[in-house]
């Protein structure tokens, strides 16, 4: 091996310096064996002996239970095989720099591998062996594990880090005051709070130094006096001025005094916290609490605040002029509203304790007796959470008396609107039927068929429209109309009128409301085409289907299916020309609705129109 082969020339190279070397040592004579065995087994560490070449002769029971190897098996291992790799290199210049020079090495720490794989730290001194001609012949090891030493460093290591890392995180810094030679030390936290140097002078009068000018004075005296000559311990909130940026900042002090064996007082131990932050937080809370008690008093409402055991906690202006206005006593703070208390009710106290276990605010209207007068009045209750739990409760009553008044007359006056728009959509339905009868009254007269098909076709329109004004008048809305009853309306009214004919009519009606500007285009479109299907769809009287369907696709998208298994429209036909009049009505009311139109001209005929209905995403 590479390094078998170093080690020896190693020693071959320095054999004139060993011969200089007052310490030499021998392997013990052979009457001394059983002596030098005992020595083994006693020693408190491991112990082993390898040659030259790395190659290990001896071990004591130690050594083989830490590498956990038995005696035979270590003589067939090298030093170098219990060692990892990366200690190597290290090793080799300790027997360079070291034994082979001096004899022996320092204590030094690396790591063994043991027989299972796995490693663990250990502590040794090697010592040159030399036989009796004073040639180097191997090399005693004493190995201490030092696995549990190991572990015990780390976790002190730990906690020092943590107690450092606690410090810098809270910003409170330690230090020992040393009365005697007016010194400090500190640690490096309280360095950073002051902003001074490690190396800085640190006595009393360089930290009073720091301390804002308007209070040092009062500061020197209170350590002087109150906490050395008085023995009482430091606590104590200042401001200091910090030495690299002179940034005024808030601290808290905290120290104890250490005596002496006669009494007298020697060190100061204690911490420094940086609570500048905190300070800057009250001071908002403070001035919170100014605007939030200035807010309150703004509002022209009754405002009353209580704890969860119902006493009052806060209250605004108005609430306390309306009490001193009425001679009663201003000692209302702290009092249970649970009492007689004037204008706050059964009914609000109610409320309030419902508001504490629900963690939710309400809105109530209670009619209350405000000393003088009877009010209407809304409250709202909201609540106050801290740690996520309901600890004081806001009450506001607004005066809501002449909006009530107001509302009363726009619901009068709503419900006289509603009625008289009833009463014109039945009296439009009524004048439509006379329309219809005088309609009818023309037809008797003339016996034309051309001219009555004519009058017959108006009247079905007129009809349609009719029953939109009849659906409003029963619908419970006047500005909507459900579509569905409708068309199975309008459906019915067509097929009566085509009672001769052996026509099935089937139908699948989505339930939704329309506007009646897209209820009355959607159902004179209905009308013209359910009216041509039994016209044309089925010559000679002959039997057929009709289908309707009004699908509600989604996303405000309505679909109208109007479909006959009749003899098919001509493709002669078309709805661009005035000649087919009632297709020609279709076109101009589908683009009234900003919808679209399809035919299909495949067994039988199927319009199919798509339109928007915006009261479908209301």
């Amino acid at each position: 091996m590479k390094k078998e082969k170093t080690i020896s020339a190693v020693a071959s190279s320095r054999k004139l310096i060993q011969k200089k070397l007052k310490r030499e040592i021998f392997i013990p004579p052979g009457e001394s064996v059983f002596q030098y065995r005992r020595l083994q087994d006693s020693i408190m560490d491991g112990f082993v002996y390898v040659d030259m070449q790395g190659t290990i002769k001896d071990s004591n029971e130690l050594f083989q239970k830490m590498v956990g190897y038995t005696a035979e098996e270590l003589s067939h291992v090298t030093y170098q095989d219990l060692t990892p790799v990366k200690w190597h290199d290290f090793e080799q210049k300790i027997v360079e720099d070291q034994i082979l020079i001096n004899g022996y090495s320092d204590v030094y720490e690396k790591e063994y591998r043991r027989k299972d794989g796995t490693i663990f730290p250990i502590e040794l001194r090697t010592v040159l062996v030399k036989n009796k001609t004073g040639e180097n012949e191997g090399m005693w090891a004493f190995i201490r594990n030092i696995t549990e030493r190991r572990k015990e460093h780390n976790l002190l290591i730990e906690s020092e880090n943590w107690l450092k890392e606690s410090q810098r995180i809270g910003r409170l810094g330690s230090y020992t005051f040393d009365i005697k030679d007016n010194k400090y030390t500190c640690s490096e936290v309280l360095d950073n709070i002051f902003g001074i140097d490690k190396d800085s002078e640190k006595t009393l009068e360089t930290w009073n130094s720091l301390v804002v000018p308007e209070h040092r004075a009062e500061m020197e005296d209170y350590f002087i006096n109150y906490v050395v000559l008085e023995r009482q311990p430091f606590d104590k909130e200042y401001q200091i001025i910090r030495a690299n940026d002179n940034e005024r900042r808030w601290v808290w002090g905290s120290g104890e005094l250490r005596f002496d064996t006669e009494g007298n007082p020697v060190k100061l131990i204690g911490i420094i916290q940086d609570i500048n932050e905190r300070k800057k937080a009250e001071e908002t809370l403070r001035r919170s609490e100014i605007e939030y008690r200035d807010t309150l008093n703004a509002v022209p409402d009754l405002v009353f605040v209580v704890d969860e055991s119902l006493r009052l906690v806060t209250i605004n202006k108005s609430f306390r002029e309306k009490y001193n206005t009425n001679e009663l006593s201003p000692d209302y703070i702290g009092k249970k509203i649970t009492g007689k208390t004037p204008f706050i009710s059964h009914t609000i106290i109610e409320a309030i304790e419902h508001v504490f276990q629900c963690a939710a605010g309400l809105v109530i209207s209670e009619k209350i007796d405000l000393f003088d007068k009877i009010i209407y009045a809304e409250c709202r209750i909201i609540p106050i959470l801290k740690n996520r739990k309901v600890n004081k409760v806001v009450t506001l009553i607004r005066d809501r008396s002449v909006e009530r008044e107001v509302e009363v007359l726009k619901l009068k006056s709503s419900e006289q609107k509603e009625v008289l728009l009833r009463e014109i959509h039945h009296r439009v339905k009524n004048n439509l039927s006379i329309v219809i009868s005088l309609l009818n009254f023309q037809m008797r007269k003339y016996t034309d068929p051309i001219l009555n098909r004519v009058i017959k076709d108006i009247q079905m329109r007129i009809r349609s429209m009719s029953l939109i004004h009849e659906h409003l008048y029963l619908s419970e809305t006047l500005d909507r109309i459900p579509l569905a009853p409708y068309i199975r309306s309008l459906n019915t009214f067509i097929k009566s009128s085509f009672k001769e004919q052996k026509i099935h009519l089937v139908t699948h009606l989505d339930p939704m409301d329309v506007k009646i500007e897209t209820a009355l285009p959607l159902g004179l479109i209905v009308n013209e085409l359910l009216t041509n299907a039994f016209k044309y769809a089925f010559p000679s009287f002959s039997e057929g289907e009709i289908q309707i369907h009004l699908i509600n696709e989604g996303d405000n998208l309505v679909t109208v299916m109007v479909q006959d298994n009749g003899i098919g429209l001509p493709l002669t036909v078309s709805m661009e020309s005035e000649k087919s009049l009632g297709l020609f009505i279709v076109r101009l009311l589908v683009e009234q609705i900003d919808g679209s139109i399809e035919i299909i001209r495949q067994n039988g005929t199927e319009f199919i129109i798509k339109f928007r209905n915006p009261i479908l995403s209301a």
